[in-house]
């Protein structure tokens, strides 16, 4: 079995616009972080 590395992910830039959203930029953040590749 394969075991990966943070080496192995390309790094990635996530930009949120939020305009008088600031309700939902937790959320969204927490989302984003549980995101899962591959």
């Amino acid at each position: 079995m394969q075991t990966l590395t943070s080496a192995s992910f390309p790094l990635v830039s996530v930009i949120v616009p939020a305009y008088n959203l600031e309700r939902f930029v937790s959320r969204t953040l927490l989302s984003i972080k549980a995101q899962t590749y591959p």
